[in-house]
């Protein structure tokens, strides 16, 4: 249920910041899995899936590496704007990794004030980021594949740049956060105004004042059909 914003000025789209990282962050290892009840924990399968992100000195990241199988390689100019990205796809399973893997090259489109607007992949997926108002209230995102949108998605933003709600087809998530900044709550609506669903985050900091591990939990309604996940992240930094 954790949504990965994009900031609306779109300078720092894929940075530390991004992923509200403090120092000089050389690398991110993050695993996540299912906290089962008891009842279930013996017999369910735990499959973890660790996700990689390396950053540069300036804090722009340029790899992020999905369980060996998918690593997407970023490029940057001389103002730190994305200039052009790879996906690169191993169909083993990363067994031959780091040999050569089916690439798909990604493009990213601005305007002239430098707001992102276009991030392309290959011939068939693209995703449009539209913004109204101040460019600090709403953006709206489409993500599109063979010609066809898949996911429309409205995000609401307070004047410091903090996420304030997400209107995706007729549910509507709320967010609340701590004075750190980091997200603690996030209550799920439907349009009549009706909670579905709220989820409380417990997070772990290491000396850096960085998350290394968040817990999500059920406040009421508690769904039937899922379980609460568990995130971990192996940080290293730059001396």
């Amino acid at each position: 249920m954790f949504i990965e914003t994009i900031h609306l000025q779109a300078q720092k789209e894929y940075t530390t910041a991004r992923l509200d990282l403090k120092g000089k962050v050389k690398s991110v290892t993050e695993v996540s899995f299912l906290k089962y009840p008891p009842e279930l924990a013996e017999t369910k399968m735990i499959v973890v899936t660790p996700i990689t992100y390396r950053f540069d000195l300036k804090g722009n990241l340029v790899e992020k590496n999905i369980g060996g199988d998918i690593v997407y390689c970023y490029e940057y100019d001389a103002h730190n704007h994305l200039k052009g990205c790879k996906r690169i796809s191993y169909p083993d399973k990363g067994i031959n990794y780091p040999d050569k893997g089916e690439e798909t090259a990604i493009s990213f489109l601005y305007d002239k004030a430098g707001t992102y607007l276009v991030e392309k992949v290959g011939e068939s997926e693209s995703t449009t980021y539209r913004y109204f108002g101040t460019h600090t209230q709403i953006s709206y995102t489409s993500y599109t594949v063979k010609g066809r949108t898949t996911i429309e998605n409205d995000i609401y933003y307070k004047d410091n740049g903090q996420v304030d709600y997400t209107l995706q087809g007729d549910i509507k998530s709320v967010y609340h956060y701590d004075n750190k900044g980091q997200i603690t709550d996030i209550e799920v609506y439907n349009l009549k105004g009706i909670k579905l669903l709220h989820y409380h985050y417990k997070y772990v900091y290491d000396d850096k004042g960085n998350w290394i591990e968040r817990e999500e939990i059920f406040e009421k309604p508690v769904p039937k059909d899922r379980f609460p996940e568990i995130v971990r992240r192996e940080i290293t930094y730059y001396d």
